[in-house]
């Protein structure tokens, strides 16, 4: 048993109004089809509404307690299309951006505190996934934006390229190019691993007889950092490590990237939304973290 928006509107004019002949002149109907609709109401209660008076009509114990009920999901759904309708011309509501949680290090806290700190009333609810399940999550409607590598070609998708990256191999010193570590670590997450080391071990560039696997960027850079390892990391990455820019192994193969946002430009239409993009594209686009030109 469910109530119209339409019903429930009918049934508080004639609460208020008191008199059916009133009420039908208010909602622009004839009476008998008001009464038919009040009754029908009433069916799907299994209860009365109204008691009829001379006067007019009356509410039951049943009426009060409904009336109660429609007043404030009246009052709720005014609020609600009043906020949609504000939220396509204000820069404020609540919005998902995906993205992967190393390329959040790096390009976030190029743009999300200044956007947050010109609109407080703007949300952002962040979506740490791979990069190829943030683009599903977009293009399935799960996610509102994503900030993503080499997103794929989708009818539904506006692609916006921010900046460019490669994942390729390096060492921590200068020195460690000629007399490498014998250990490489990789990321078995990214789709380029598996094949840039086939290429390096197959041209006979990469003598290292040990091959460690982790689901962790950082962990990489960790281990080149340390001075033990080779590892196979993102240039974001490499050249922004801590303690100085690491050096790429010269010779080796390498996978070129196009880091970009997405959206889905049949949904994305508000101010807010495209407060958001414009904020990322500019400030990405600008300053990206890395230069690989």
């Amino acid at each position: 048993m469910t109530f119209s928006l339409d019903e429930l509107h009918t049934f508080v004019t004639v609460a208020r109004e008191g008199n059916m002949t009133r009420a039908a002149g208010k909602l622009g109907v004839t009476q008998p089809a008001l009464s038919w609709s009040v009754r029908r109401m009433e069916e799907k209660l299994d209860h009365a509404l109204f008691v009829r008076t001379k006067k007019g009509v009356v509410l039951t114990r049943a009426g009060e307690m409904l009336l109660d009920r429609a007043e404030k999901l009246r009052r709720e759904w005014e609020n609600l299309t009043l906020d949609i309708r504000e939220g396509q011309h204000e820069i404020r509501g609540s919005y998902s951006l995906g993205v992967h949680p190393t390329v959040a290090l790096y390009t976030l806290p190029r743009f999300c505190p200044d956007l947050l700190a010109s609109h407080p009333g703007l949300e952002l609810r962040l979506v740490h996934r791979l990069s190829r399940e943030v683009a599903e999550d977009v293009i399935e409607l799960r996610v509102d934006l994503g900030i993503v590598v080499d997103p794929p070609a989708h009818p539904d998708l506006t692609r916006v390229p921010l900046y460019r990256d490669e994942i390729c191999f390096w060492v921590r010193d200068k020195e460690a190019i000629e007399a490498p570590p014998s250990l490489v670590v990789c990321n078995s997450d990214l789709p380029q691993t598996e094949p840039l080391l086939a290429q390096a071990q197959e041209a006979g560039l990469l003598h290292q007889t040990r091959v460690m696997f982790t689901t962790e960027l950082k962990l990489v850079e960790a281990m080149v950092a340390s001075g033990s390892a080779v590892g196979l990391l993102p240039a974001t990455i490499a050249l922004n490590a801590v303690n100085g820019a690491f050096h790429r192994l010269p010779d080796t193969p390498l996978d070129r990237q196009i880091i970009s946002l997405i959206w889905r430009a049949d949904l994305q239409t508000s101010k807010a939304s495209k407060a958001i993009r414009q904020a990322i594209v500019e400030a990405l686009q600008q300053e990206p973290p890395v230069r690989t030109d």
